[in-house]
């Protein structure tokens, strides 16, 4: 027995053909560039017993999938969009700014890897100038020394 994803791509080929979705239809190029492929897919879309057809038809994608690494990764692309459709675009990354802003602003989309504000490490800042200290209140120096006369205790 066949591969069941297998049996799911070749279901989706036979019961719609390229009619459904654009995926579908380049999946059905992809396949009829196999020309055994081509055969198959016709016998099973216009033969009687298409379930035995189906199942030769998904045996024969099978051995192109494991035979041919560039059919495996076309089919690996397309099938998911023919199961659910096209993935959504994304709608575009609105960068406004409203406003004042002090410092820097990052608007982006999608960032990959690490984010720097700084290309070197930031300045230390520099010391203020030193206060000088206060002078203590002083009498002014008198005109002529006081109590010159004194003499010292020793002397």
């Amino acid at each position: 027995m066949s591969d069941m994803w297998m049996l799911s791509v070749a279901a989706e080929l036979v019961n719609h053909g390229a009619k459904d979705s654009a995926a579908l239809g380049r999946l059905e190029e992809l396949v009829r560039a196999v020309p055994a492929l081509s055969e198959a897919l016709d016998a099973a879309r216009a033969g009687v017993d298409r379930h035995r057809l189906g199942e030769a038809l998904a045996a024969g994608l099978g051995a192109a999938y494991e035979e041919s690494e560039d059919f495996a990764d076309q089919l690996e692309a397309l099938w998911p969009e023919v199961l659910f459709g096209p993935k959504p675009s994304r709608p575009k990354a609105n960068n406004t700014v409203i406003g004042d802003v002090n410092g820097r602003v990052i608007q982006a989309d999608t960032i990959h890897g690490g984010i720097s504000l700084f290309t070197e490490k930031p300045a230390a800042p520099e010391p203020a100038a030193p206060i000088p200290e206060p002078v203590p209140a002083q009498a002014p120096e008198p005109r002529r020394p006081r109590f010159s006369f004194r003499r010292s205790k020793n002397g």
